[in-house]
Formats: structure tokens, sequence, C-alpha cells
């Protein structure tokens, strides 16, 4: 099964709904977050109720690409990979520096700022595209780790 995507000629004619793809992508940095700040070892409990938050946003087809290279190609391997991240690198929380939507085509493009416990500052744009269904279908995204930041949240 394949998705079609928003922004596809044969769907030219669908109006585009922007609350519900900022719902979603909502819904998509939550679920990233949660799995990001999770302390304890991940058991089969949990990998369910991932999954089954997962399954509300993400299409089945999932394709994760990161700076040019495919990371999954399912929604459980995109799950499963997160998971691995949290376990042996880091946690992290990913917070939205902007947004910007695109009802003509159906994504929306995020900055944000990925703070790893371990490992520091990163930067990501991400691209959500959405199928006509509402669920994010690809995930594109360009990561790059700040080196010499400025300490912000040290500054009162």
């Amino acid at each position: 099964m394949s998705s079609v995507a928003l922004n596809s000629s044969a769907l030219s004619e669908i109006t585009i709904d922007e609350s519900r793809l900022l719902k979603v992508t909502d819904q998509y940095l939550s679920l990233v977050n949660i799995i990001g700040g999770f302390k304890e070892k991940i058991n089969p409990l949990n990998l369910y109720e991932f999954n089954a938050t997962a399954r509300s946003v993400l299409d089945s087809c999932l394709k994760k690409i990161v700076n040019c290279s495919v990371r999954a190609e399912n929604r459980y391997d995109f799950i499963s990979d997160l998971i691995k991240i949290n376990q042996t690198t880091s946690r992290w929380n990913a917070s939205p520096v902007d947004t910007i939507t695109s009802v003509k085509t159906g994504e929306v493009v995020l900055r944000l700022i990925i703070n790893m416990e371990k490992v520091g500052m990163f930067t990501a744009i991400v691209i959500l595209r959405f199928n006509k269904d509402y669920k994010i279908f690809e995930i594109n995204e360009v990561l790059s780790k700040v080196e010499g930041a400025y300490p912000f949240d040290e500054v009162s």
C-alpha cells in the first residue's frame, strides 16, 4: 500500500484543513518527546502504548529520512529507532522554534532545537508530509549539532 500525498495532482481539489495539520504536528512532537524523555528501560507495555499513539498520527508506510539517509521505512521502525536512540545514546527534548504550514501542499515545516542530555544541542529542519487522512507519511529531517552555542538558558 502506498501513501498518497495531499500535494498530489489527483487531490488538487481537496481543501486542506490547516488546524488538522497543526494538531497532528503537535501530536507527533508530543510522541517524539515522550519517547525522548523516557527515563526507565522501555518494556513491552510502553512499546504498545507508543505504537498505539503512533498509529493515530503516522501512516503505516512512514518513511523517515535524516540528512539524506533513510532511517525508517515504516511506523514500527520509526518508533524502534527513537527508542534505540533514547536507550543507547541520550534522552532529549525537541522544542519547536518555527512552524510553517502549507495548505497548498499539505506539508508542515518545523525548525526545532533538540537538547540531548548527554550529547548536547542540535538544530533540525523537519518537513512533515501528510496523506489524505492527515497522517504523516514522510519525515525529512536535516539535523546539525550546534557547536559553541550561546548559553541562553544560563543568562538571566
